[in-house]
């Protein structure tokens, strides 16, 4: 894969950033980055630029269900939309 251009790479290490500074301080969930596979119910494996799941969720699956791509879905996900994109709006996905 190739690697995220370096304006990309630090606008999503301040997503990141926020994104886990405000989990902390919540404390009802945990932040992943890109990074992070997570198997979705139809079996395909996605990650997200940054992504947050409920605390219980997490805590639902084992110590190796954590090591793996975790079989959940994602609470709230960030995509970074790549300057490559023409379309104005993104597709849904």
């Amino acid at each position: 894969m190739t690697p995220a251009r370096s304006r990309a790479s630090k606008i999503n290490m301040r997503i990141g950033r926020l994104l886990d500074r405000w989990a902390e301080a919540d404390g009802c969930g945990v932040v992943f980055d890109s990074n992070g596979g997570f198997t979705l119910p139809d079996g395909s494996m996605r990650a997200a630029d940054a992504a947050w799941m409920r605390l219980e969720k997490w805590e639902s699956l084992s110590a190796e269900g954590q090591a793996r791509y975790a079989p959940l879905c994602l609470d709230f996900v960030i995509e970074l939309r790549s300057q490559s994109v023409s379309s104005p709006i993104s597709k849904p996905r």
